[in-house]
């Protein structure tokens, strides 16, 4: 996925934040669904997340398992 752990921990931080935030002055929290969008290394093939909490672990078109998951909201 090759995300730095400098970046991680500022969305962590900004997420934890936002939620003391909410916490404290009684504001609603919403957690919204995310589509996850995988992309195959090997056969250049993409595809959306199976749903139902599937794990993915090999492509759908030719079984590899070199491929990167991009989430989108």
């Amino acid at each position: 996925m090759e995300v730095s752990q400098s970046t991680i921990s500022r969305h962590l931080d900004e997420v934890h934040r936002k939620l003391a935030n909410a916490l404290v002055h009684g504001l609603a929290i919403r957690i919204e669904n995310t589509t996850e969008i995988f992309h195959c290394d090997e056969c250049d093939y993409t595809w959306n997340s199976p749903g139902n909490n599937t794990r993915v672990s090999n492509c759908e078109k030719c079984g590899s398992n070199k491929f990167h998951i991009h989430t989108q909201s």
